[in-house]
């Protein structure tokens, strides 16, 4: 268990506090997770989903930041509060997913709009009134 712990913590680029908070338990019980203690049954669930949840982001072929997770993705939550909400885990990673792609076409799209435009530079200070 707590291999998958591990694994998702390093696939979502997660600090043990940021974990901490997620189970609601304090760091030192996410440290001894991470040696080896095995967590209550009602966690291993959400760790095993969590875990699933790493595969989705990190698999999804984005360029992936842990800021990524900071995004508000669920009524105004970011990826750590909407799960500790209740939310999967895995359908969390599936919006981020969603609205990091749609984010990624739309500066594309913007960026293809703007090509052709080239800054005018040509101003020159006596041509400003003051």
């Amino acid at each position: 268990m707590s291999e998958n712990l591990k694994n998702a913590m390093i696939l979502l680029g997660a600090a043990a506090t940021d974990m901490a908070r997620l189970f609601d338990v304090p760091r030192q019980d996410m440290v001894k997770w991470l040696s080896g203690s095995e967590p209550g049954q009602e966690y291993t669930s959400i760790i095993d989903d969590l875990a699933e949840a790493a595969e989705i982001i990190t698999g999804s072929g984005l360029k992936y930041s842990p800021l990524i997770l900071q995004r508000k993705i669920h009524k105004g939550k970011n990826f750590f509060e909407a799960v500790r909400d209740g939310v999967k885990a895995q359908d969390a990673a599936r919006l981020i997913v969603r609205v990091s792609q749609t984010g990624q076409e739309q500066r594309e799209r913007l960026k293809s709009r703007l090509a052709d435009r080239t800054a005018d530079c040509s101003v020159k200070v006596s041509d400003v009134i003051l």
